[in-house]
C-alpha cells in the first residue's frame, strides 16, 4: 500500500502532466516565435537603413493642417452663427450636410457605427477610449450613452477642443476628457 505522500506525488505528476502544452500547442508557439523575430528583424533592417517618412502627396488637402485650420474657421463661425445649414462651404470642403444637427457626421453613420460596431464588440471596463480626430462629431456623446464612460477625444483644432468641453461639461459628462493633439 502507498503512503500518502506517495499517492501525493502521484497525483502531482498527473496534474503536471496535464498541464503540458500538446503537440500542436508547442508547434503553433514556434511559429509565433518565429514570425515575431522575423518581424523584429525587419524592423531592425529597416532603421539600419534609415526609412524615410512618406511625403504627403502635393493633391492631399485634407493631409495639410491648413485645410484643417480653414475648415474649422468655417464650421465654428456657422455653429457660433447658427447659419451652418445656410453658408457654403469653401472650395474643396463640399459634402452632405444634415440641417436638423449641430455637429460634424461626416457620413451621418456616428450612431449605427456604436450601435452596431462598437457597443457589442467593446467593453467599456476594460479602459478608456481614445478618439483621435474627434471634430465636433456626436461621437464622444455616443459612446459616453452607450456606457463608454471614460473617453478621450482629442483634435489638432484647440477651438474645437474648448467648444466641446463648453458642450460637454466636466460636471455633467464625468469621465469625458477633451485635448488638443497631434
Amino acid at each position: 500500500q502507498k503512503s500518502q505522500a506517495a499517492e501525493d506525488a502521484d497525483d502531482v505528476k498527473v496534474h503536471w502532466k496535464s498541464q503540458l502544452p500538446s503537440r500542436q500547442e508547442l508547434s503553433l508557439l514556434m511559429l509565433f516565435l518565429v514570425l515575431c523575430g522575423t518581424m523584429f528583424a525587419l524592423i531592425l533592417s529597416r532603421r539600419r537603413e534609415g526609412v524615410q517618412q512618406v511625403d504627403v502627396p502635393p493633391d492631399c488637402k485634407q493631409c495639410r493642417q491648413e485645410w484643417w485650420q480653414d475648415f474649422w474657421r468655417w464650421r465654428l463661425h456657422g455653429l457660433e452663427t447658427q447659419t451652418a445649414h445656410l453658408e457654403q462651404p469653401p472650395e474643396g470642403m463640399e459634402w452632405e450636410w444634415v440641417d436638423a444637427q449641430n455637429d460634424t457626421d461626416w457620413f451621418g453613420v456616428s450612431a449605427e457605427l456604436i450601435d452596431e460596431v462598437v457597443a457589442p464588440r467593446a467593453d467599456p471596463a476594460l479602459g478608456p477610449v481614445l478618439h483621435v480626430g474627434c471634430g465636433d462629431s456626436p461621437i464622444p456623446e455616443l459612446l459616453y450613452k452607450a456606457g463608454f464612460r471614460a473617453a478621450e477625444h482629442i483634435d489638432i483644432a484647440p477651438q474645437i477642443i474648448a467648444m466641446l468641453r463648453r458642450r460637454y461639461p466636466a460636471d455633467e459628462w464625468p469621465g469625458m476628457g477633451f485635448s488638443v493633439r497631434d
